[in-house]
């Protein structure tokens, strides 16, 4: 045995002998004395410039079928193509980033994502027919799906332990920033909630991806979690984590037994296993089944909640003023619900990492009152009041399985764990125009009976996940015991 090994071997020893030392891996260790710092507040705001397509995405749709309606005389079917096209391309694309994610990495992906997610936005403002936008809407919804998961999964897999949840829960304000910034392009490109210029409007809304593709391919690295643990580039990691400390001002703090440390951590069994890497039958392997087939549902509902106000408030509005001149049908009437996300956020933030809240229950508290609020929302004439506690809530529950999804699988199939969950959302997306639309043509008030149903659910099946990951590393060994 060499001199490297014997050290290697005693540093293993330690650990096990040890149980204190072996609470965190020596690759948290690193990122959390690196701490959170000017590296990641630059990755967090380029991100955050493709992020917001995803949250600008439901209001432009939702706009646009209220428009199209007139202006091209399209019926509820050809605007539910529209919509479901978007969140099928959406799907096939999230589909697709998690396997390639987890088999080459996260930072090149995204940059091709960004580039193609502006490109095809923009050509979406000069569609000439039916045809060209729902064709143009479903590739670009296809770069949209591709880049989110990779997106969290780069942003989890750089930011320290104590604050992991904190900034992807951070993440999901960016819907709000872009439901907000296609409320204001809206204010100045269209006359009310169904009358305007579309086609300035959707040009003006991609424009962010176009500076977040630019700061992507100037600034961005790949993951150090990713180098180090699936593709064992221990001194390419090793690099990255460097730059990322000079960047934060922390200097050289990684040492040499730092480095042997991080060589043994990830050669252990524990870290990856190289025959499993993006496979999806290892989200169905006992360790993870359970979990997988609890979060799938609730993804599903999530996103048929949450995407479905949206959607079809504009449509319900719509309706009550023809009934009632006295009903508001600005876009102020759309932008109100969609403020109630901001102080959604804040207090998600004070709970997401509490003790006896944590992911776990505060998306079950979320998903409870939110079927209440429905409940009012379809019975009450206070219909916008209710409407707004009701997506905040749902909002909170969104932001919140985010964090709570990366956490609970390893970093072999992190970005594939993610991309399949949220794969069942977005087929709630493709689903949701036409179960809401059914319901909303028996009665407009209707479909928020729909959404209380599947928030009872949901929270339902949140109270079954068996643990909470409040506080826990990355690649903590109670992802392997369920």
């Amino acid at each position: 045995m060499n001199s490297k090994e014997l050290e290697m071997q005693m540093l293993k020893d330690e650990r096990v002998c040890s149980p204190e030392k072996n609470k965190s891996s020596p690759l948290d260790e690193i990122l959390s004395n690196i701490g959170f710092g000017n590296y990641q507040v630059k990755a967090f705001i380029i991100l955050g410039l493709i992020l917001i397509n995803d949250g600008a995405e439901a209001l432009v749709l939702s706009f646009l079928s209220a428009i199209l309606e007139r202006e091209w005389g399209l019926n509820s079917e050809d605007n539910g193509l529209i919509v479901s096209g978007v969140w099928l391309g959406t799907l096939i694309g999230i589909l697709l980033s998690g396997k390639l994610g987890d088999l080459y990495g996260r930072r090149l992906p995204l940059v091709y994502a960004s580039l193609c997610l502006y490109v095809f936005g923009v050509l979406s403002a000069y569609a000439h027919d039916f045809t060209e936008l729902l064709i143009l809407r479903t590739l670009y919804g296809f770069f949209m799906g591709f880049q989110y998961p990779l997106t969290i999964t780069y942003l989890a897999e750089i930011s320290p332990v104590n604050v992991r949840g904190k900034i992807l829960l951070l993440c999901c304000i960016l819907w709000t920033v872009g439901e907000l910034y296609t409320c204001f392009v809206a204010y100045f490109a269209l006359d009310n909630i169904y009358s305007g210029n579309w086609r300035s409007m959707v040009f003006w809304v991609c424009q962010p991806s176009l500076i977040g593709w630019l700061g992507a391919q100037a600034y961005l690295v790949e993951s150090p979690r990713f180098v180090i643990v699936t593709q064992k580039n221990v001194e390419e990691g090793i690099k990255i984590l460097k730059r990322m400390a000079e960047e934060n001002g922390r200097g050289d703090i990684i040492d040499n037994n730092a480095k042997i440390e991080i060589e043994e951590w990830s050669a252990d069994d524990h870290s990856t296993d190289e025959n499993n890497i993006g496979k999806v039958s290892t989200l169905f392997e006992p360790r993870y089944k359970k979990l997988t087939l609890l979060l799938w549902p609730i993804w599903f509902s999530l996103v048929i909640i949450y995407y479905g106000m949206l959607y079809v408030l504009p449509l319900i509005l719509s309706a009550l003023s023809r009934e009632d001149s006295e009903t508001d049908s600005s876009i102020g009437s759309v932008v109100i619900p969609v403020l109630i996300e901001i102080p959604s956020c804040v207090l998600g933030l004070s709970m997401i990492d509490r003790e006896g809240l944590g992911r776990k229950n505060s998306m079950f508290l979320s998903f409870l009152i939110s079927a209440v609020a429905c409940l009012f929302a379809l019975f009450s004439d206070y219909l916008i009041f209710w409407t707004t506690i009701s997506r905040g809530l749902i909002y909170l529950a969104l932001s919140v399985v985010y964090p709570f999804t990366v956490e609970l699988y390893p970093t072999f199939i992190r970005a594939t764990g993610l991309a399949y969950a949220n794969g069942c959302g977005r087929i709630g997306g493709i689903v949701m125009p036409w179960v809401v639309m059914t319901l909303y043509e028996l009665s407009p008030k209707l479909p928020f009976l729909g959404f209380s149903i599947l928030s009872f659910a949901a929270a339902f099946l949140c109270y079954l996940i068996p643990f909470d990951t409040t506080n826990k590393e990355l690649d903590f060994e109670m992802n392997y015991i369920v």
